[in-house]
């Protein structure tokens, strides 16, 4: 990590993350207030095969671009993102739930609590675009299902409210249902908004 700070300003020369074999980078700079909050900046993101999930039974490595750029109370972030390998694997993970029909409440959580996280925030903007590319090495496996995934979806949030459209389809695969093991030949998802 290499930040250089000239009076208001701080500027990121270096600051690499390593997760498996990949790497992101991040580079840019901010201005800050008097508080030391970001009155403005911008900041790039580079990953190339950044291992984002690595459990044995979820995994993604990713490679891509972001920008962050801060204006006063309004954040923007657009990016550009490819799946190059991941596994979601829910087999295994198939714990016991509750019924629809139980509510669990904390003996030590008060109503203020509660009513504060309720309360309207600031008047703080956050504009997202992030456009993701599944790649062709997306396989998921689990509750009978073993297919791969291919794909594009764009996340953002128009109106505060978040969003995704694009379609995912199916690579082959099969579906362990009603005694037999069937094949895939179609599986489409189509997201189309919030």
């Amino acid at each position: 990590v290499l930040v250089k700070l000239a009076g208001d300003t701080a500027q990121i020369e270096r600051f690499t993350l390593r997760a498996g074999d990949g790497s992101a980078t991040i580079t840019g700079g901010v201005t800050l207030g008097p508080k030391l909050q970001v009155v403005q900046g911008r900041l790039q993101m580079k990953a190339d095969r950044l291992r984002v999930l690595g459990r044995v039974d979820r995994t993604v490595i990713t490679s891509g671009e972001a920008v962050a750029v801060m204006q006063n109370e309004r954040l923007q972030l657009d990016g550009k993102f490819r799946i190059d390998e991941g596994m979601f694997d829910a087999s295994s993970s198939d714990a016991p739930s509750l019924d629809d029909d139980v509510t669990v409440r904390r003996a030590d959580a008060p109503e203020e609590r509660q009513a504060a996280a309720e309360a309207p925030q600031g008047k703080r903007s956050f504009v997202l675009g992030v456009d993701i590319d599944l790649g062709d090495r997306l396989r998921v496996r689990g509750r009978g299902l073993d297919t791969g995934l291919r794909g594009q979806v764009r996340v953002s949030n128009p109106g505060g409210r978040l969003a995704v459209n694009g379609t995912i389809t199916s690579d082959g695969g099969t579906y362990a249902a009603y005694g037999q093991k069937l094949e895939i030949e179609r599986g489409v998802i189509a997201f189309s908004g919030a």
